[in-house]
Formats: C-alpha cells, sequence, structure tokens
C-alpha cells in the first residue's frame, strides 16, 4: 500500500475488521503520522517488520558492471525518508468470526 499519507485512516481495523486477517505492506509517510500509530493497532494481531529507507548500489544490480551504472539510474526512485511496515496476521490468533 502505497498512498500518500491515507495509510493512517485506511489502515483501521475498527472500520474495516477484515484488516485483521490481511498481511499488510505499507509505506509510511512520516510528514502525515508515526509508524508506532499503525504499529499498534495491529500489534496483537499481526508479526511486525519494519522496513527502513536504503541507497541502492551498484551490487544490488544483477547485471554486468558497465550497465549498472545505467541500470542503478534507472532504479532510483529518489525517494524520501519513507519507511515500510510489514504486518503478518499471527494465524494462530486469527479471531473465528472474521
Amino acid at each position: 500500500m502505497d498512498c500518500e499519507g491515507a495509510e493512517f485512516s485506511l489502515l483501521d481495523p475498527a472500520n474495516d475488521p477484515v484488516l485483521l486477517r490481511t498481511n499488510i505492506v505499507v509505506e509510511v509517510h512520516p510528514e502525515f503520522g508515526d509508524a508506532s500509530e499503525i504499529i499498534q493497532r495491529f500489534v496483537c494481531t499481526h508479526d511486525v517488520t519494519e522496513i527502513s529507507a536504503s541507497i541502492r548500489t551498484v551490487q544490488n544490480i544483477p547485471v554486468d558492471p558497465i550497465r549498472s551504472i545505467d541500470m542503478l539510474r534507472a532504479a532510483d526512485e529518489r525517494r524520501g525518508p519513507e519507511n515500510w511496515v510489514f504486518l503478518e496476521v499471527k494465524t494462530s490468533d486469527l479471531p473465528k468470526s472474521l
């Protein structure tokens, strides 16, 4: 999910209980809120993995070294400080009524 800040309103299991049994990968935009706000909503039902943004290097591009520079430029999304959160359902904790 990448929805430019709407993740804070859309990822609310109180409004959409199906989220409690859904695996979610979400880009968190810090200018709209803190990732901990989303994590707190799912910490009881999901395993949480926070993924920090990183800069790609030539070593990340699986092609020959000369073409890697062009591929690196093509792969550079010029993203800001956004990080990602992976929320994976704890299958043993799934509510039976959903």
